[in-house]
């Protein structure tokens, strides 16, 4: 669903397949284009008779949709996965709309164990072209800045998705790598979101409490680079509840932004003005870096993505 700045709503697409749902939405640099990742899991095959073995483990379908939602009858291109055990998620657009860097998570094995690996890919549009990035992460989401510097969360390369905790890590065009933030610390990490100008990446995370001797210089609102603490981890009924936090590239200094958690929080863009737009189990909320929040009523869903052209 496209929601205008006047309120104004108009859907898209509507799930199909069984128990299928739409995720990941990525708007196009120009604003014209609209990402996003259409998953639904395939029909139970009849129940085998117990001498068959046991049953093997059901795998969802995820392709990327790529829309043009300001041209009327404008067809919608898909990019599919190229085998059944694949799955494409977390699309996001290089500077000039000519690649998408997307998370390629697959089964190595179908019959086996129900593990999944990760694979960050790299798909030309113009040319229907694939390259899989060595880049020693094991991603679970990605997003881009200008500059075509990638934040990437995942955990180490040689780790099955799941079994390790997340790190943040920017990898920069040239390949260069520097850890920013573990799960190790704050609990969980998602929602990487680099700001226009590539200096400042919001992400969504736990928080560093409680305090303790590795307690932060001024408390839990600034952690300097290279900071650790235990790791502390509460489930609620939810899920995590989570925090903004803004991360200074440059410098690698950490900040939580001053404002009560959320609670499963699907998606988040930086508005041109400076503030945080979120999306968790309530609705919709704009957060002020220095502490405030304004909660907008009547909008759910599962992924946000903010127009570059202002008009949703």
């Amino acid at each position: 669903m496209v929601l205008g700045p006047d309120g104004s709503r108009r859907q898209l697409a509507l799930a199909a397949g069984q128990g299928g749902w739409f995720q990941d939405p990525s708007w196009s640099p120009d604003g014209q284009q609209l990402a996003y990742v259409s998953v639904a899991w395939p029909q139970a095959p009849p129940r085998a008779a117990p001498s068959a073995g046991p049953p093997q483990v059901q795998w969802p379908s995820a392709e990327i949709v790529l829309l043009r939602p300001w041209e009327a009858g404008a067809p919608a291109m898909v990019v599919w996965p190229e085998t059944q055990q694949e799955a494409l998620l977390s699309p996001t657009w290089s500077a000039d709309g000519a690649t998408l860097h997307v998370v390629r998570r697959r089964r190595p094995d179908p019959a086996g164990a129900p593990l999944a690996v990760a694979d960050l890919v790299r798909i030309d549009l113009r040319a229907q072209q694939r390259a899989v990035l060595d880049t020693g992460v094991a991603p679970r989401e990605v997003s881009a800045a200008r500059d075509g510097t990638l934040a990437v969360i995942g955990t180490i390369a040689s780790a099955p998705v799941g079994t390790a905790p997340d790190r943040l890590t920017p990898i920069a065009p040239d390949g260069t790598q520097r850890e920013l933030a573990s799960a190790e610390t704050l609990q969980f990490l998602s929602t990487p979101r680099f700001d226009a100008s590539g200096a400042r990446l919001a992400f969504m995370a736990g928080s560093a409490d409680p305090p303790s001797a590795g307690a932060p210089p001024d408390g839990r609102q600034t952690m300097p680079a290279g900071w650790t603490a235990p790791r502390v981890s509460t489930a609620y009924a939810h899920g995590l509840i989570g925090w903004p936090w803004v991360a200074d590239v440059a410098s690698g200094i950490l900040r939580q932004v001053g404002v009560a958690g959320f609670d499963d929080v699907s998606g988040m863009a930086w508005v041109p003005d400076g503030t945080l737009l979120l999306l968790d189990g309530t609705g919709l909320a704009l957060v002020d870096p220095a502490g405030s929040t304004q909660r907008l009523s009547g909008v759910a869903g599962y992924g946000l993505a903010l127009s570059p052209a202002r008009r949703s």
